[in-house]
């Protein structure tokens, strides 16, 4: 059956408006006449980088490592404090081990190599992971790597000073072991 000349007329002016609010945006755009739009801070970034938490519960080895992460995102003049009370916590720990099950290097896994890697996070005030430094090699590069991509997948519970939400740094291990 065919559809009546009304119905395609329609259709033509859907299309035409469509093409001239886009064609309009444009002169706008190009004359300046847009509204400004501000620039949202980028999500999962440290908003005060003058200051970085640290879990009171992180060995004095790992502290060094978590420093030299702060020094690596060049903020080396900021300070660092002890964050009293409970340890960070993964709150997306079945994608974690997903991820985690499928970043693991195949040949390795097929090879039954396993290992280790320490990675140096730096978490922002609301727990996601903003930086990931391997703090101490797993033993082969492409465990590293998976580590560092498990690692940048973590949801950390937020840490607080004084009642604030602070970024802090930890170090944190990530196995790749075989069954």
């Amino acid at each position: 059956m065919r559809e009546p000349v009304s119905g395609k007329g329609e259709w033509f002016m859907r299309i035409m408006s469509s093409w001239s609010r886009i064609l309009l945006a444009g002169i706008l755009l190009s004359l300046g006449c847009s509204t400004p739009v501000e620039t949202p801070t980028p999500a999962g970034r440290c908003q005060d980088r003058s200051r970085f938490g640290y879990p009171e519960s992180l060995p004095q080895d790992q502290l060094g490592k978590a420093r030299g992460l702060i020094q690596s995102i060049g903020a080396e003049s900021a300070t660092l404090i002890s964050i009293p009370g409970n340890r960070p916590d993964i709150v997306n720990r079945m994608e974690v081990a997903q991820t985690l099950e499928r970043v693991y290097p195949p040949l390795l896994r097929d090879q039954g190599i396993s290992g280790t890697a320490r990675v140096a996070i730096l978490v922002t005030e609301s727990g996601n992971v903003e930086f990931v430094e391997i703090s101490e090699s797993a033993g082969h590069p492409e465990l590293d790597e998976a580590a560092r991509s498990v690692a940048m997948q973590i949801e950390f519970t937020g840490l607080q000073s004084e009642g604030v939400p602070i970024c802090y740094v930890t170090v944190f291990p990530i196995s790749f072991t075989t069954r």
